[in-house]
């Protein structure tokens, strides 16, 4: 959804909203990339809270808070709205970092570090290739970022065919009007 929306955010907004709201993309994108970025330690919020390490989980919690306003005290005043939406990216991607580093520490559990490597590595790709190609136009970018994307974590066996039929089950029940059950 980030890589997607790092290449569509400019034409979306101008769709949606006008030409000129177009000039909101780049806060668009890092929001983007703080969601995912979020998503990615849900699991393991979820993991601390599950054996009774809430307290901790709180207080790396209130730690993000505390560096997203500090970040944002000092990234707004230079930068505005983009400051503010780079300060939330950063106190997100610090939560993960603190979760995963709580999680190894108090649970042992460590992720693979090949689907890590690898999904690090396929978005590096995915935002090169919508970097390189955004003089072909956004949708085409868009396109070519994310079929790169998927193919290397099908190639790396990241995700699967049974993956992928599952999630376009998941959209097709979600999806007024599609489901077929």
């Amino acid at each position: 959804m980030a890589l997607a929306l790092s290449g569509l955010a400019g034409p979306l907004l101008g769709v949606l909203y006008g030409a000129e709201f177009t000039v909101a993309a780049p806060i668009l994108i890092l929001l983007a990339w703080s969601a995912a970025t979020s998503w990615l330690y849900a699991p393991l919020a979820v993991a601390l809270q599950a054996r009774g390490l809430e307290r901790r989980w709180l207080a790396g919690l209130a730690g993000g808070l505390a560096m997203n306003a500090v970040g944002n005290l000092w990234a707004i005043p230079r930068w505005g709205a983009v400051g503010a939406a780079g300060a939330t990216l950063a106190s997100e991607v610090a939560l993960l970092g603190f979760g995963a580093i709580l999680v190894g520490y108090e649970l042992g559990m460590l992720p693979s570090v090949r689907p890590v490597l690898v999904g690090l590595g396929a978005t590096a790709v995915g935002g090169a290739v919508l970097w390189v190609l955004q003089a072909v136009g956004a949708a085409p970018a868009t396109l070519a970022a994310l079929i790169l994307y998927g193919g290397l974590l099908s190639l790396f066996r990241i995700v699967t065919a049974e993956d992928a039929a599952m999630v376009i089950g998941w959209v097709r029940t979600a999806v007024p009007g599609s489901s077929h059950g």
